[in-house]
């Protein structure tokens, strides 16, 4: 049986460098800036909000974000168009574009 032969590299490739190629060739669309999100959160909406709000997913440019009830939506809901801001000054110029709030697990 013939073994395909690999390419020797002269040195390592960086692991999202593996990762963005991974991805292209699996044919998922996923943006890897944007998943900085998750680490940043915290940071950026502060700890009141992060003990009862987290992120869940992005679809395109839409963020879910899990609630600890609907006080805390309902507080939110006004505060959108500022974290929509925030996000965007970390993560990129039109990352994020709108946010849906809703109760679930944090």
């Amino acid at each position: 049986m013939h073994k395909p032969t690999r390419k020797r590299l002269k040195s390592p490739l960086p692991v999202g460098e593996i990762l963005q190629d991974a991805l292209k060739a699996s044919k998922i669309n996923i943006n890897l800036e944007t998943c900085k999100l998750w680490d940043l959160w915290d940071n950026v909406v502060g700890p009141a909000i992060a003990r009862n709000a987290q992120p869940e997913t992005i679809k395109g440019s839409l963020l879910i974000v899990h609630v600890s009830g609907a006080p805390w939506m309902h507080h939110l809901q006004f505060m959108k168009e500022e974290l929509i801001e925030k996000l965007n000054k970390v993560l990129g110029e039109k990352a994020v574009s709108d946010i849906r709030f809703k109760i679930g697990p944090l």
